[in-house]
């Protein structure tokens, strides 16, 4: 198990650096990499970056006098600064290229996207400030807010594979055909015969269905209970597959019944009885698991600035993925906290590259 916490840190920061966009000023105190490593360690401790640099520079205080060693730990706001200087697309397009490397590292370990099933699905992270902010957005209330920034994600939902394949900070949830188009032609370079594509009903948006059917794309998504649709399904129970139309858009809908006695409306094009195509759903709920994951390695802030949001978020699911390339073919499952404990309390590791530590 230790060899596997070694290459851990020892490509960790050749994976997540390049995110971090920004330039450092002229005759700058500290060096970038101080900057990468502080943000790599609020993230694995889950804390705010006040509250942990504070805590660091009053620790060295006290074992060094001297003030310029007291110094080598940036403070929050040094850091918050240059993180706000990133452009977002960047971000987003570099994130793009290293998710693209954890997938190489994936198929190296000997384990091919074919026929894999994946999941779309948007992931809140709780607002408090004043909601007219770049990217916050209006949500169903809970923990004492109805706002939030969110995420769209695109996760293999097939067990053992779970990596993230895109990540796209969202400012509206209108046009999901839009966003969700291209991203499916994005994950089709790594993906090999689709299996379906699974949504939860916060998708059911007629433009996007109609393209999910044009496109022949192999989908399962829960239609939202109505009164309408409850008509048409005791027309037509004796079936084991209905038509509905939905805001204009005719798709194939299946009841059926879970162990639990929870009633579902799945609109699939995919063939077989209603407990299939149930049971290929549920295998959703496996991305539930991973979105609690991605939030722990996710620092906190309450920084309202978008691209700090981003930055910090992204680095969450790239964490995330090399937890999941790390449990990949390994006799013992790596527990986070053991991990995490394991890198904050080692020394640092020079980089190598990813091909070199999975290799």
């Amino acid at each position: 198990m230790e060899s596997v916490f070694l290459k851990f840190k020892s490509f960790i920061r050749e994976l997540v650096s390049p995110i971090f966009t920004f330039e450092m000023k002229q005759f700058a105190w500290y060096q970038k990499a101080d900057l990468i490593d502080l943000m790599l360690r609020i993230a694995l401790m889950n804390c705010y970056a006040e509250g942990y640099t504070k805590a660091l520079r009053k620790e060295k205080k006290k074992k060094n006098k001297n003030k310029k060693e007291r110094k080598s730990v940036p403070t929050s706001e040094t850091l918050l600064d240059y993180l706000k200087t990133q452009n977002i697309n960047d971000i987003l397009e570099i994130a793009k290229t290293q998710i693209a490397q954890c997938i190489e590292v994936l198929v190296k370990k000997g384990v091919t996207l074919n026929n894999v099933a994946i999941a779309f699905d948007w992931h809140d992270v709780r607002f408090y400030g004043k909601h007219y902010k770049e990217g916050v957005l209006g949500t169903k209330p809970e923990r004492g807010t109805s706002y939030a920034y969110c995420y769209l994600t695109v996760s293999i939902i097939t067990p053992r594979k779970r990596l993230v394949l895109a990540v796209i900070p969202l400012k509206s949830r209108e046009e999901l055909a839009q966003i969700i188009l291209p991203l499916l032609d994005q994950i089709m370079q790594y993906v090999k015969n689709l299996s379906y594509v699974a949504f939860d009903n916060g998708f059911q948006d007629s433009k996007l269905l109609q393209a999910l059917i044009d496109h022949n794309i192999p989908y399962i998504i829960p239609l939202r209970d109505t009164v309408k649709l409850r008509k048409r399904w005791k027309w037509k129970r004796y079936l084991k597959r209905f038509n509905y139309n939905t805001q204009g858009v005719w798709v194939d809908v299946v009841e059926a019944v879970d162990s639990k006695g929870l009633q579902y409306f799945l609109g699939t094009n995919l063939p077989g009885r209603p407990k299939r195509i149930l049971k290929l759903y549920k295998k959703r709920w496996g991305i539930e698991t991973s979105y609690r994951m991605i939030g722990q390695f996710l620092g906190k802030t309450t920084c309202d600035d978008y691209a700090v949001r981003v930055c910090y978020f992204v680095l969450a699911v790239l964490l995330y993925n090399v937890w999941v390339l790390l449990n990949v073919r390994v006799r013992e499952h790596v527990i986070v906290v053991e991990l995490k404990l394991s890198c904050l309390w080692s020394s640092p590791v020079i980089p190598c590259k990813l091909s070199d530590s999975f290799g």
